[in-house]
């Protein structure tokens, strides 16, 4: 009751006119800056899955993808999903420690700093994410009405890791080695996240262990069943997804609200 009480406040102060004006003033400097002196700009974000996804797919092809319909999907979804997850945490995460001057000199506030680091990630992903729906409905013969099961999907996909930064974002200023970790934690994503291989391919402990211990699993596992799978949508894996994003957001946020301003004098 506590943090949906302090989500009705902020949201009172945070839907107004001129915020959304100064959100997109943010948001377009923000882009500006990004791909500043670039010359293929937002199409260094697409090379590096497409990079990732190519040596994966020579290397596990023949020892994970055997038996896997639509291996070369299968693999293209798990990238696009993890390699979000941390390019938007690695960044996110140490978004007021870099704005620390803008935070104590203006009307910005710290949760206005969260939502334009994610912005650019999340613009990057939806373009990503859209090449894997048209590639498997043309591929896999996704029924297109099983889509609109995507929306909740993808919002709590978006909580999970808004609320993950507000965790990381706070732990950051009172200590520096949180980056590190993370840094050592989001390699091991890419091993400990059925990227390349199922759950059924590792013994039941691992298979258990990265279900239960991963949060990224669950998705993983619903995302691929929506798309490569022709909706047949495990509805017990689909719960549990919705209840880890919006648990993991609420969480976060209450935790962000109650340390945000002394988190950032302490930087």
């Amino acid at each position: 009751m506590e943090a949906m009480a302090l989500f009705s406040s902020s949201s009172r102060r945070f839907f107004t006119h001129n915020n959304y004006i100064l959100l997109a003033e943010l948001i377009r400097a923000k882009f500006l800056n990004d791909d500043r002196n670039s010359i293929l700009g937002l199409l260094w974000s697409l090379l590096g899955p497409v990079a990732m996804f190519l040596a994966m797919y020579f290397i596990f092809r023949t020892r994970f993808g055997q038996g896997i319909t639509h291996y070369p999907l299968y693999l293209l979804i798990g990238i696009v999903l993890v390699n979000f997850f941390v390019n938007a945490i690695t960044c996110g995460s140490r978004s007021l420690i870099h704005s620390r001057e803008m935070l104590l000199n203006s009307s910005v506030s710290p949760e206005d700093i969260i939502i334009v680091e994610l912005f650019v990630h999340i613009y990057k992903f939806l373009i990503e994410i859209i090449i894997c729906i048209v590639l498997s409905v043309i591929l896999a013969k996704t029924p297109l009405m099983m889509l609109i099961s995507l929306v909740p999907l993808l919002v709590a996909y978006f909580g999970l890791i808004i609320g993950i930064n507000f965790f990381l974002a706070i732990l950051n200023c009172f200590l520096s080695d949180t980056w590190y970790i993370w840094i050592l934690l989001s390699r091991f994503l890419f091993i400990v996240t059925p990227i390349f291989y199922t759950l059924h391919s590792i013994s039941f402990l691992a298979a258990n262990a990265v279900y239960f211990l991963n949060p990224l699993t669950p998705f993983l596992i619903s995302f691929r069943k929506i798309l490569l799978e022709q909706g047949r949508i495990d509805m017990g894996v689909y719960l549990y997804s919705l209840a880890v994003g919006i648990s993991i957001f609420f969480l976060g946020y209450l935790f962000f609200r109650r340390l945000k301003y002394f988190a950032i004098e302490k930087t």
